[in-house]
């Protein structure tokens, strides 16, 4: 079992702004990913894919224009080397199919947060635009993924 689309987190570019863009996993292929557990709220809302924008997203998403804590989890994933990354609202079609996508990927949601590499919980934000490196709340956070990865310090000050 694997999460059926990710996003593929390389820097891609569209006019001008660093982007992003959604993928359907290939069967029998494992992937190295993120997980991003988030609160949803009206942005997240108006950030979601649909089956009215599946094949724009599959193209290219604007990463400056996704909810700060998105923002975040894809610069963690680039920072810590990975490529890929799962977010509910982005990688599961929301709207359009009859919740045909939406129930098949909540079947395997455990399993989507328990394979994942790293699983980045925005419990600090009080909403997904502000992002979670909070000046104060820590002043450094500090991932190690194994003993042989490089350690990567995010400072907030």
């Amino acid at each position: 079992m694997r999460p059926t689309r990710l996003l593929d987190v390389t820097v891609t570019e569209e006019d001008g702004q660093p982007g992003l863009h959604l993928f359907e996993t290939t069967p029998g292929r494992s992937y190295e990913y993120v997980c991003l557990s988030h609160r949803w709220d009206d942005e997240v809302d108006s950030h979601k894919t649909t089956t009215q924008n599946l094949v724009e997203v599959m193209k290219s998403i604007n990463l400056a224009n996704l909810p700060g804590n998105f923002r975040d989890a894809v610069a963690i994933t680039r920072e810590l080397g990975i490529q890929y990354l799962w977010i509910d609202s982005l990688c599961i079609v929301q709207e359009g199919d009859n919740g045909q996508d939406l129930g098949r990927e909540i079947a395997k949601i455990g399993f989507m947060y328990q394979n994942a590499q790293l699983t980045i919980a925005a419990v600090s934000s009080p909403n997904s635009s502000l992002g979670y490196f909070m000046n104060d709340r820590w002043p450094n956070i500090c991932l190690q993924m194994s003993q042989y990865s490089k350690r990567s310090c995010y400072s907030t000050v």
